[in-house]
């Protein structure tokens, strides 16, 4: 919507979202806040592959013959697996994991600081979803059976939600509508300020340049400011 004209008008512009990209910009915002409540989720195979039967003993070979030709102290109690954590078994294949090190740290953190670990589990799992969809559906009360629209959609962390349109989408709806309607008259105040301004600039410009052709019109002509010289 625009509107104004001549000196010292005005313009307007409105911006409207469509309904086909509105709803689906609606769901990815919803979708946003579920996926932000799982929580984090650490890989726990493995990571870094054991030395296998042959290879512990080729190098248990070789300390034997260090400790044979004196390269070693003969009592040394060194193997291939010194200094070395027990392997892990993952299904047949021989590993290491650095998940015991992260749940020993994940511990020590709990242990330090509860408050603040608490804070951060408050941010995941059920209680949180229950949490989202509270608010979600807290302005659907008051509303009659006959003007109420399908429920708003409610998230588990156990399965997949209704996807229905709802009041809460609704209600998210509008405040795009008027974030967006907010953003285009502040966008058009801006173009009719960088407009307005861009015309005063080019004024000076013109005036400034009639000034100078007049001065040098009086000069050449010995009138003006310039008579009697």
């Amino acid at each position: 919507m625009s509107g104004g004209g001549g000196k010292g008008g005005s313009e307007t512009t409105k911006t409207e979202v469509p309904d086909w990209i509105k709803q689906p910009a609606i769901r990815n915002l919803q979708r946003a806040e579920d996926v932000q409540r799982i929580e984090y989720m650490p890989y726990r195979g493995p990571e870094v592959a054991a030395f296998n039967a042959t290879q512990n003993a080729a190098m248990n070979n070789n300390i034997a013959t260090a400790q044979a030709f004196g390269l070693l102290d003969p009592n040394s109690t060194l193997s291939a697996t010194t200094g070395m954590p027990t392997p892990t078994d993952f299904n047949g294949f021989s590993g290491y994991s650095s998940m015991p090190i992260y749940d020993q740290a994940l511990a020590e953190t709990k242990k330090a600081q509860p408050g603040a670990v608490a804070q951060y589990d408050a941010l995941f799992g059920q209680s949180a979803m229950n949490s989202l969809n509270s608010a979600r559906n807290s302005g659907r009360g008051g509303a009659s059976s006959g003007s109420r629209l399908s429920p708003a959609r409610n998230i588990t962390t156990s399965g997949f939600g209704n996807f229905n349109s709802g009041d809460g989408m609704m209600s998210a709806s509008n405040a795009m509508q008027s974030a967006m309607e907010a953003r285009g008259q502040i966008i058009g105040q801006q173009a009719t300020g960088e407009a307005e301004a861009r015309q005063n600039y080019q004024r000076q410009l013109q005036t400034q340049s009639l000034n100078n052709n007049q001065s040098e019109y009086e000069k050449a002509a010995g009138i003006g400011a310039y008579g009697g010289k």
